[in-house]
């Protein structure tokens, strides 16, 4: 339920008398729940935010057009996985090497995308001349 747990010593006096403390907020976008069961001991519960994934796939097309026109018909098989394109971009010298930037839920999501024996197809079949680079990153 948390990805992180911290006990810390729990004065009963600085409480109030109270058994029970809770406390909710937010720290650095991580959920932050404080719980007091007792007298002993003060538990806190660190919820951290989801890790940004983002999956990077460049590779050179035969003709930007007419890939973009395929690229753009797979938008419901993106969406059934949970990816969202954040952008598509062109290098500057070769307007035919694309980059696409997708938001991704999860590594392992973007590693099944990636993998699936249907992708290759499709993207052979849109144009794509060259071996995609493809990097999953992690936010920090």
């Amino acid at each position: 339920m948390f990805d992180r747990q911290i006990i810390l010593p729990f004065d009963q006096e600085s409480a109030c008398g109270l058994n029970e403390v809770l406390i909710a907020g937010r720290l650095n976008n991580s959920q932050v729940n404080v719980f007091s069961s007792g007298s002993i001991n003060i538990l806190i519960h660190l919820k951290m935010g989801t890790p940004k994934v983002v999956l990077q796939i460049t590779h050179e097309v035969k003709d930007f057009k007419q890939w973009k026109i395929a690229f753009d018909s797979q938008e419901g098989v993106r969406e059934s996985a949970g990816i969202e394109v954040k952008g598509v971009f062109v290098s500057a010298d070769n307007a035919n090497l694309v980059t696409v930037l997708t938001k991704t839920p999860s590594v392992e999501v973007a590693r099944a995308f990636t993998s699936n024996p249907d992708l290759k197809e499709v993207m052979q079949a849109a144009g794509v001349i060259s071996a995609p680079e493809i990097k999953i990153l992690v936010g920090q």
